[in-house]
C-alpha cells in the first residue's frame, strides 16, 4: 500500500507541488477516515457522487466539533512535519534518475510483498470487494476517478427518448374531470424500524394517526439519493438497475409530459438528479414561505 501510494504521487508531483499535493492528501485523508469511523461508510464511486454533487447546505450539516477534533489530533502534526522539511534542489538530469529509481524500487516492493500474500490477498479481495473502499487516499482518489470517467462517459452521450409513441389512453379522454396527482419524495427510510411496518416503538407517529395505505413491501434502490431517484422513475426498476442505462435516458415523467400530461417538479433539496431535466421546475426555497423557510432550507409544510 506504501508503495502503491508512493508510485502515485511520484509520479504526479514536481518539486513545487509535492508538498501542497502532500498537504491536501493530508487534510482528506483524515477527513475521509473521520466520516468512515463515524458514519461506518465506504468511499465508494456512488458514495464519491453524493460528495461530489451535495451542495452547502446539506454539507454545512457535516462539520462538527469531532471533525474539528479529529483534525487537529491526526493532520496538524503531520502538517507541521511537512511545513519543516525542506525540497532538496537537484539537477534535471539527476532529479530524473532519483525518481526513476525510487519508483523501480517501490515496484519491486509490491511485486515482491504481493508475491508472498497472493494466494489469500486474492481470495480477500475477490469475496470482500468492498474492503477496496477501506483503504485510504486509494479509496477516495479511485472513486472520484471512477466518478468523473463515467461522468464524461455519460456527457458524450445523448439521453434515450423513452415513450415516443406515448399518448393518453380511451378512460382518460373519457374523464369529465381535471386529474391532479401529488407525488412526495422523501429521504430513504429502513423498513424494519419503520412504525406503520409494526416496528416496537412507534417512529410514525402522525402517520399513524391519519388513514393512510402503507405499502410494506417497498425496497429502494440504494440508500442515496443520487442512486435511488433515479431509479424510482425509470422503467427498469431495481430488479434490472443498470445505473448507466438509467443516467443515459429519459425518465417516466418524460414520457408522462409527451402523452400530454402537465408535469411540474417542485425542489426542496439538491435536485432531481436529472429526472426532471427539461420539465417545468421551481425551488421551494425560492417561494420563501413565511416562518417555513431559514437559510435556503424550507421545512415540511413549504
Amino acid at each position: 500500500l506504501v508503495g502503491m501510494h508512493f508510485t502515485l504521487l511520484a509520479l504526479l508531483a514536481t518539486r513545487r507541488t509535492v508538498k501542497p499535493l502532500l498537504a491536501l492528501m493530508i487534510v482528506t485523508t483524515v477527513i475521509a477516515s473521520h466520516y468512515m469511523s463515524a458514519y461506518g461508510v465506504f468511499l465508494d464511486p456512488s458514495m464519491l457522487r453524493n460528495v461530489v454533487r451535495t451542495d452547502m447546505l446539506e454539507a454545512r450539516e457535516l462539520f462538527s466539533p469531532a471533525l474539528a477534533a479529529h483534525l487537529l489530533l491526526y493532520a496538524l502534526l503531520p502538517l507541521l512535519l511537512l511545513w519543516r522539511t525542506r525540497v532538496v534542489v537537484r539537477p534535471p538530469l539527476r532529479a530524473g534518475g532519483v525518481r526513476l529509481l525510487a519508483l523501480l524500487l517501490a515496484v519491486v516492493a509490491m511485486a515482491g510483498s504481493l508475491a508472498v500474500v497472493y494466494k489469500p490477498f486474492s481470495s480477500l479481495m475477490r469475496n470482500h470487494k468492498e474492503v477496496r473502499y477501506l483503504i485510504t487516499p486509494a479509496n477516495y482518489l479511485w472513486s472520484l476517478a471512477s466518478v468523473a470517467a463515467r461522468d464524461a462517459r455519460g456527457a458524450a452521450k445523448p439521453h434515450e427518448a423513452l415513450g415516443l409513441d406515448a399518448s393518453p389512453g380511451p378512460s382518460w379522454e373519457k374523464g369529465s374531470k381535471p386529474r391532479f396527482v401529488v407525488v412526495v419524495v422523501g429521504e430513504t427510510a429502513r423498513a424494519a424500524n419503520w412504525g406503520l411496518n409494526g416496528y416496537a416503538r412507534q417512529t410514525t407517529p402522525e402517520l399513524a394517526r391519519l388513514n393512510v395505505i402503507n405499502f410494506s413491501k417497498v425496497t429502494s434502490c440504494g440508500t442515496n439519493t443520487d442512486v435511488s431517484l433515479p431509479c424510482m422513475f425509470a422503467p427498469v426498476g431495481r430488479r434490472s438497475y443498470d445505473a448507466e442505462r438509467i443516467n443515459g435516458s429519459e425518465s417516466l415523467l418524460h414520457v408522462l409530459s409527451r402523452a400530454g400530461v402537465g408535469v411540474h417538479w417542485r425542489d426542496n433539496q439538491s435536485g432531481c438528479k436529472g429526472v426532471c431535466e427539461g420539465l417545468p421546475t421551481e425551488t421551494v426555497a425560492g417561494l420563501n414561505p413565511p416562518g417555513l423557510c431559514d437559510g435556503g432550507r424550507c421545512l415540511d409544510g413549504g
